[in-house]
């Protein structure tokens, strides 16, 4: 029996080839052979972790956006000032899919028998996030930062603003750097989109 450390080990190479698999070929041309041959592994072993495809792309999507979550939590922990905080999230956000871009792709690949699963999943780590957002938001309104304004909305305004021009930054990322993607969501974001 393999140690704690072997199993973690072994886990997160499944995870790893799994992810490069479904960003390339979706879940139902995804291969259980060929993630077993990327991971170095038998596909018996596969099965030891992951009972079935659909566990395994569940587990793809669950592992990546807990780092996502843990990510965000340490790099905005001794934050203080609301709107640096939402631009420390933000920007964590942008780099974090920029350097996991298997991960996006996999997120874009649904399958409709898969959807409940994934929404759950999102609903339990990605939106977790939201309420955080909305108590840095609501800080930033008591301290006269930020204007009062409804801080649930916006926290799923920025959510969704974040995520439509990643989807445009990862379409063509060598178009333009992603820094010049976060610009422009902290401009509107914080400036507005009107004149004077």
């Amino acid at each position: 029996m393999e140690g704690n450390e072997q199993q973690k080990k072994r886990r997160t190479e499944i995870l790893v080839a799994a992810k490069d698999i479904f960003s390339i070929t979706g879940f139902h041309k995804a291969d259980m052979n060929e993630i077993a041959k990327r991971a170095n592994i038998a596909k018996g072993t596969v099965y030891l972790y992951f009972p079935s495809k659909k566990k395994l792309f569940i587990g793809v999507i669950k592992d990546g956006l807990e780092s996502l979550s843990h990510k965000i939590s340490e790099e905005v922990e001794n934050i203080d000032d609301s709107v640096e905080k939402i631009k420390k999230a933000i920007s964590t956000y942008m780099f974090f899919f920029k350097d996991h871009q298997a991960l996006y792709r996999t997120l874009l690949h649904p399958d409709l028998e898969l959807l409940d699963d994934i929404a759950e999943t999102m609903k339990d780590i990605k939106l977790s996030k939201l309420p955080q957002l909305a108590e840095t938001i609501k800080k930033g309104i008591k301290t006269g930062q930020i204007r009062k304004i409804d801080e649930e909305a916006v926290s799923y305004m920025i959510l969704g603003m974040i995520d439509l021009l990643l989807f445009q930054w990862l379409s063509k990322p060598d178009k333009e750097p992603i820094e010049k993607k976060i610009r422009q969501i902290n401009e509107v974001l914080f400036k507005g989109i009107l004149n004077g």
